[in-house]
């Protein structure tokens, strides 16, 4: 069994060169600062309207590690979206879409009350 996030974002032009650098450092920093010796997230621009997608499993070692995954790759993809406001994102774990808001960004009830 494994519990997997999967990720898109999309819009009619491309993304440009000063977005593609800020992306790229936010994925080589939340990658880095990953905890877990475990799945990253890719980059890899694709042409409009997909600009990017993929997906990453969770660790199931423990619950803990799970959520701790969790709530990481929840931050930075509220710090990706937040890098490209105008496109179309879709995170979803695995059949459970997750909800955003633009003062908590992505997260899930309860998920970040110890916090």
């Amino acid at each position: 069994m494994s519990i997997s996030l999967y990720y898109s974002a999309s819009r009619a032009h491309p993304i440009t060169a000063v977005e593609n650098a800020v992306i790229e450092e936010i994925v080589l920093r939340q990658n880095a600062a990953f905890p877990f010796d475990y799945e990253d997230i890719d980059f890899e621009p694709d042409t409009p309207p997909n600009l990017f997608s993929g997906s990453t499993k969770l660790p199931l070692d423990t619950p803990e590690t799970t959520t701790e995954a969790l709530a990481h790759w929840l931050r930075a993809f509220s710090e990706l979206r937040r890098a490209l406001p105008e496109a179309d994102w879709e995170l979803a774990m695995d059949d459970l879409d997750i909800p955003w808001n633009d003062i908590d960004g992505y997260t899930l009830p309860g998920l970040f009350d110890e916090d």
